[in-house]
C-alpha cells in the first residue's frame, strides 16, 4: 500500500501543476481532498507533501531580485509566459509556506493576464477552510505572494526577451 496522504486520493501535484489539460478540474479535487481529511493535522500534512511534489526553484532565482516581501518565511517567485498564459515557479524554506506555493500553483498556473486578475482567491481560501487555520502572519505571507503573482502577470516584458525588467524570467 503506498503511503501518504496524496497517495489515499486521487490529487497528483506534479500532475496539476505541468499538465493544462487537467488544470480546470484540480481545484475541485483539491477542495474534495481537504473535505476527505477529518482533521487540520491531516491536512497540514496533505499541504506539506504538495509542497514536497513542487519542483525546486534553481538557486540563481533565491535571490533579493525574486524574494516575496510580507512572508515570514523566505520565499521566491518567478514566471514565464507560453502562448500568453503565465506558468510560475517558486521555493520556500519552509515545508508548509511551499504547500500553500502548490495550492496558489494550482490556481494561478497555466492562465492569462486577465484570468489571473480576475481570480477570487478569498473564495478558494474559504472553501479549502485555511481562513480559520492558518495564522494572520501566514495569511499575509499567502496574500502577499498572490500580490507578487498579480505583480508578474501584470508585466509586459520577459527576462528572457530584455534584460531591463526584473519581473518576469526565463527558467
Amino acid at each position: 500500500m503506498e503511503k501518504g496522504f496524496l497517495a489515499r486520493k486521487k490529487w497528483d501535484c506534479t500532475v496539476a501543476l505541468s499538465n493544462e489539460n487537467r488544470f480546470v478540474s484540480e481545484i475541485e479535487d483539491l477542495v474534495e481532498n481537504f473535505e476527505y481529511l477529518e482533521d487540520w493535522e491531516d491536512r497540514y500534512r496533505y499541504i506539506i507533501e504538495m509542497g514536497d511534489k513542487v519542483e525546486s526553484l534553481p538557486e540563481k532565482y533565491k535571490t533579493d531580485q525574486y524574494k516575496v516581501n510580507g512572508c515570514l518565511s523566505q520565499v521566491w517567485f518567478t514566471a514565464r509566459k507560453e502562448n500568453e498564459k503565465f506558468i510560475f515557479i517558486a521555493d520556500s524554506d519552509a515545508k508548509i509556506v511551499k504547500g500553500l506555493i502548490a495550492v496558489l500553483l494550482l490556481i494561478y498556473n497555466h492562465k492569462t493576464k486577465e484570468e489571473i486578475q480576475n481570480i477570487n482567491l478569498e473564495d478558494y481560501f474559504k472553501r479549502l477552510g485555511l481562513e480559520g487555520h492558518i495564522s494572520m502572519n501566514r495569511r499575509n505571507g499567502f496574500f502577499a505572494m498572490v500580490e507578487r503573482i498579480k505583480k508578474l502577470a501584470g508585466s509586459e516584458h520577459d527576462e528572457s526577451a530584455s534584460t531591463n525588467t526584473k519581473n518576469i524570467s526565463s527558467y
